[in-house]
């Protein structure tokens, strides 16, 4: 909802054909955002300033040609062990691209021995959508997840930890901070060094 007023940002971006498309992609958003900044006042030079294309757009996943990456921000509310497993899991089915098949087709998507069979883009947003919805629980969410080679019961979401009456009084607020930062700390502590490739 916080996009709503802003096209193209907070969204996840279509399937696109090659690096050129998304730096076009990347160019219509910045000259969109430098646009929705001028009219609300913000003046030409200071944006130019302090953003460039890369920076001023907020995708769940989104090429970085500054660091060589590709940037996935939907896991940066878990805690760092299990980003590390998830990362871990990801970097496995990256591996598995190389010589494999890959094509879109259909809405169910499916990892095999010999192929990568990516769903529809319209079935990705609605996974998605049911994602943001109902978590990964969902069985629509975990069966796709399940055939892409993610195994869901593998990890305990933070999300439904902050389920308390509306409105949050501050100190319900925080209570939760507090105990948030208490589990950070613990997970923290008893996490083995990471050997990094």
């Amino acid at each position: 909802m916080a996009y709503n007023s802003v096209p193209h940002q907070g969204w996840l971006w279509s399937y696109l054909n090659d690096t050129a498309e998304w730096d076009r992609r990347l160019e219509r958003r910045y000259d969109e955002f430098v646009t929705a900044a001028v009219d609300a006042g913000v003046d030409r030079r200071t944006v130019a300033a302090n953003f460039e294309p890369e920076s001023a757009i907020w995708t769940p996943v989104q090429l970085r040609a500054e660091f060589g990456t590709v940037e996935w921000r939907s896991p940066d509310a878990a805690l760092p062990s299990q980003v590390l497993q998830l990362a871990d899991a990801v970097a496995s089915l990256m591996d598995h691209l190389r010589g494999t098949e890959v094509r879109i087709e259909g809405e169910t998507g499916r990892v095999t021995d010999d192929k990568i069979v990516l769903p529809e883009f319209d079935a990705v947003l609605a996974y998605a959508n049911d994602a943001i919805r109902d978590g990964a629980t969902c069985d629509s969410v975990g069966s796709y997840l399940d055939r892409m080679g993610f195994d869901v019961d593998a990890y305990e979401p933070v999300a439904p930890t902050f389920d308390r009456p509306e409105p949050v009084t501050p100190r319900d607020a925080r209570e939760i901070r507090l105990d948030h930062a208490d589990r950070l700390q613990d997970d923290v502590r008893q996490a083995a060094p990471v050997a990094l490739d």
